[in-house]
């Protein structure tokens, strides 16, 4: 036998009730819009980062390795006397790359990050889940010094 369990509810508490429901989805939108407007914000910020980081010392960088771990965008520039600033997801991978003993050319080159600069591009990007750019050098602009 089966049992039907109806709950009465008058005609002002259910206006109550879809009025509450109409104020929370109105909300729930603007919320993800303000999500939304943030998300585009990080994305330009971390892009002058990469135009900042790439104008410091702009005279000294070996490349920039440009990825993503752990579904996030990772940035590090490498200097010519192997010394590297970037993100630091990509910095705590790229030593667990190290740790694990990695190794490239056939053994020749270990893993490493701040002695070599060629090798410390090499493990940071292995260390990326996706590597999207590796720039190596800098673009010189015409009457830079060295161009």
């Amino acid at each position: 036998m089966v049992h039907a369990l109806q709950a009465t509810v008058d005609r002002p508490e259910l206006d109550e009730l879809i009025g509450a429901s109409e104020r929370a989805r109105a909300q729930a939108a603007s919320v993800i819009a303000w999500s939304g407007s943030l998300a585009r914000r990080c994305a330009l910020l971390a892009e002058e980062s990469v135009t900042l980081r790439m104008a410091s010392r702009a005279h000294t960088t070996y490349a920039l390795v440009d990825g993503v771990v752990e579904s996030q965008r990772v940035i590090a520039v490498v200097r010519r006397d192997g010394s590297v600033d970037g993100d630091r997801l990509l910095l705590d991978r790229a030593q667990v790359v190290v740790a694990l003993g990695d190794t490239f050319d056939n053994g020749r080159l270990s893993a490493s990050v701040g002695v070599d600069p060629l090798t410390s591009v090499l493990t940071l990007t292995r260390a990326c889940d996706e590597a999207r750019m590796v720039q190596m050098g800098r673009r010189r602009a015409p009457g830079d010094p060295g161009s």
